[in-house]
């Protein structure tokens, strides 16, 4: 039986072994640690680590990223979310009526030229009374106001901030309709109703205006109390 020598790698103890022992568990004797198996520690021999020389500690830089530019203007940063959304529209195989309508230009000069003409007819050149008149002028302007009220609807579902800009800045729904959104066939009856009846939609707000600050006024004048008779002429 043959012994084979071995070397401690931890404390440099030098001893035998012999050749029929379990080489993967091997253990020093003087300090306990595990000794790897002799052909490894012969190649290891044959062929010496390279010594290393310890660098010195170079501070890690990170990089900086840039903050995005500030020079982005809310109309560009709406005009490339307004482009993905037209772009997820796209990817859509089955176009409802509503949209092939929107997407073409002949069909809404129709529908403009055809809303616009009867309009004008009736509210300028039709024989009625007087009674049905002053309803076909209410309902006019009523239509108006719905169309405003789908304007703000399709802001905010674009953008809050816009939707917004929408609501409380007179006439900036226009402004968004005809600049900013892409609902075209929203523009061609907005345009025939404010034609024929944007003269009455003015004057209905107008008095609705009117009534509205001279309520604050006098309320104001009797400081909240609304039992005033001198105020509010009970």
């Amino acid at each position: 039986m043959a012994d084979i020598p071995v070397q401690c790698p931890a404390c440099g103890n030098r001893f035998q072994v012999s050749e029929y022992a379990d080489r993967d568990k091997l253990l020093c004797a003087k300090c306990g640690a595990a000794i790897p198996p002799p052909e490894q520690q012969a190649v290891t021999a044959e062929y010496p680590a390279p010594k290393l020389r310890l660098a010195t500690a170079q501070p890690i830089i990170t990089p900086v990223v840039p903050p995005p530019s500030a020079e982005l203007s809310v109309t560009q940063a709406w005009m490339r979310r307004r482009q993905q959304h037209a772009k997820s529209k796209s990817s859509r195989r089955h176009l409802s009526l509503l949209t092939r309508l929107n997407s073409s230009t002949w069909s809404n000069w129709a529908i403009f030229i055809l809303l616009a003409g009867v309009g004008i007819y009736l509210r300028f050149f039709a024989p009625m009374s007087a009674a049905l008149h002053g309803e076909l002028r209410y309902w006019g302007a009523m239509a108006l106001l719905a169309c405003h009220i789908t304007i703000v609807i399709s802001a905010f579902s674009d953008e809050t901030f816009q939707g917004i800009l929408c609501l409380l800045v007179p006439v900036y729904s226009l402004y968004y309709l005809y600049s900013l959104s892409d609902e075209h066939f929203l523009r061609a009856i907005m345009a025939a109703l404010a034609l024929a009846f944007g003269m009455d939609a003015w004057q209905y707000l107008n008095a609705i205006t009117n009534d509205v600050f001279d309520g604050v006024n006098r309320w104001m004048q009797a400081g909240g109390d609304t039992s005033n008779q001198r105020i509010y002429g009970r």
